[in-house]
This record gives structure tokens, C-alpha cells and sequence, in this order.
């Protein structure tokens, strides 16, 4: 099973504009990120055979160095909020 193309919003503390930021995810896939405000990016979940707990990092200075991480979760499982 492949998921991915969901964007996920990444909550911190001053980006900017100016800020190349890149996510990668697990297998070392990268993907381009993008600058919403500066509390706010997002990135787009790649094309992933797995589900679970992920991890991901995040570059904001184009990949040079991943200095934040975080955990996010896949699930094939659907809620029903009714």
C-alpha cells in the first residue's frame, strides 16, 4: 500500500521567508517545503509503504542541516466523526 500527498503543517517558532526548508522523511526521501508564516510550514507527505509512527526532520537552510525532527503518524484506519 503507497500513501502520501497530504500536507502536514509544522508549528515553530520564527521562520521566515527567506528560509529554504526541506523535510525528509523516512528512507531519506526529501521533499521541498513551504513557508506559511512565521510560526507555520508545511510539507508534503512523499509516496511511503509504511504506516505507524514516522519520523521527520526539517532543514531550514536547504538541506545543509536537519536541526529539527518530529513524529508523525499514518494510519490506514478511518474515523467516523458522526
Amino acid at each position: 500500500m503507497m500513501l502520501g500527498g497530504d500536507n502536514i503543517l509544522i508549528s515553530g517558532p520564527c521562520y521566515n521567508s527567506s528560509q529554504d526548508i526541506v523535510c525528509e522523511f523516512p528512507g531519506g526521501i526529501l521533499n521541498n517545503g513551504t513557508y506559511i508564516s512565521n510560526i507555520r510550514a508545511s510539507c508534503t507527505v512523499p509516496m511511503l509503504n509504511v504506516t505507524g509512527r514516522l519520523t521527520i526532520k526539517m532543514s531550514i537552510n536547504g538541506g545543509k542541516s536537519f536541526d529539527f525532527g518530529g513524529i508523525f503518524t499514518i494510519s490506514t484506519k478511518w474515523v467516523n466523526c458522526d
